[in-house]
């Protein structure tokens, strides 16, 4: 990403940061810190595009590897514990709803 200071566009104008742009993002910067980001209409829109589209959690796993979304899903359904293992082998007492203290 491309940097240009606060003085560089006081000094020279909208001239620095179309300039700036002509390589891609440009970070504009104070002395100590960044204060923006500048995109090109083209970065612009195809943020635009992404955040309109629903992407689930899995499917951005998908793209990430060689996995596909089947494989991953299998992979979790093997993952998860099934509901109910210990069924029967505890009994609650009586009591169990009542104070401690008496």
């Amino acid at each position: 990403m491309n940097t240009i200071t606060v003085n560089d566009i006081q000094q020279r104008g909208i001239a620095a940061l179309a300039e700036a742009t002509k390589i891609g993002q440009v970070q504009i910067v104070e002395p100590n810190h960044p204060i923006y980001i500048v995109l090109t209409e083209t970065e612009y829109a195809s943020l635009q595009v992404r955040s309109t589209q629903k992407v689930s959690v899995l499917d951005l796993f998908a793209q990430a590897g060689t996995r596909s979304r089947a494989d991953i899903d299998a992979a979790f359904k093997a993952e998860r514990r099934p509901f109910g293992l210990c069924a029967g082998e505890f009994v609650v007492p009586d009591g169990f709803d009542e104070p401690l203290v008496t």
